[in-house]
């Protein structure tokens, strides 16, 4: 649990079938908290936007394609769930990398 978070849930998790593969799972809530009444999403966008810079910064170093391909796939969560800030962000991201 996060310490400020505005809201969490602790779940029971039990395997449906052990043997099986690939399985499911039942969640049972025990327990929750509600903080703050209007709570925020996620952004995954956003999110994907520090994600990529971090390998960016990696990228400028060495041109190492495992950071390319991660700054790609981070882009790909952008085009999907960003907002047009994030595109933005991305635009800016690969211009300052000069990545095509």
């Amino acid at each position: 649990m996060l310490k400020n978070s505005d809201a969490w849930i602790l779940l029971e998790v039990e395997k449906k079938d052990p043997a099986r593969t690939p399985t499911t799972y039942t969640l049972q809530p025990l327990t929750h908290a509600v903080r703050k009444e209007k709570t925020h999403a996620i952004n995954r966008g956003r999110n994907a936007v520090i994600e990529a810079t971090i390998h960016a910064t990696r990228y400028v170093l060495n041109h190492n394609q495992k950071h390319l391909n991660q700054i790609n796939y981070y882009n790909r969560i952008v085009k999907i769930c960003g907002r047009p800030e994030d595109k933005k962000a991305m635009e800016t991201l690969y211009e300052l990398c000069k990545i095509r």
